[in-house]
Parts: structure tokens; sequence; C-alpha cells
């Protein structure tokens, strides 16, 4: 399960992700959330520095946040739905 957190008002923090995750992968997961295109000033996964592997959280950056409190509902109803 991963879990989303409204993090400096612009940022989501996603933690729960896989060692293997890649920002392309966040991406394409974000956008299926919302049928709009988001628009993401940046991603950042969390690395280990020596093996480059995901230590299981990740920093978005959105570009508002209007953005960033849309795709919380979004992301809410979407686990709810999966419960």
């Amino acid at each position: 399960m991963i879990a989303v957190y409204f993090f400096l008002k612009l940022a989501l923090i996603l933690r729960g992700l896989d060692a293997l995750t890649t920002e392309e992968t966040i991406l394409s997961v974000l956008s299926s959330l919302s049928s709009n295109a988001l628009p993401i000033k940046s991603s950042h996964i969390a690395r280990d520095r020596f093996t480059h592997v995901s230590n299981g959280f990740a920093f978005i950056e959105m570009s508002s946040i209007q953005v960033n409190k849309e795709f919380c509902v979004a992301a809410q109803r979407e686990a709810q739905q999966n419960i």
C-alpha cells in the first residue's frame, strides 16, 4: 500500500514504494489517477547512495497548492474504491 502525504503545501510524499520504482512509474500512476494532466514540477525518489535502489519514498512537487489538493482528493477516492 502506498501512502500519500501532503507536505510543504506544494509537495507530496509517497511512501511504501517498491525498491525498483522509477520516476516514470510514479508519473504513469499519478496520471492515471487524474483525468487532467497533472502539472508536476519535479519528482525525486530517495535512493541509497551506493546501490541507487529506492529507499521506499519519493517527493513529488506540484505547480500549485490547488493541484496538490485536487490530487489528494482523487488519491483518497481511489483508495476508498479499492478497499
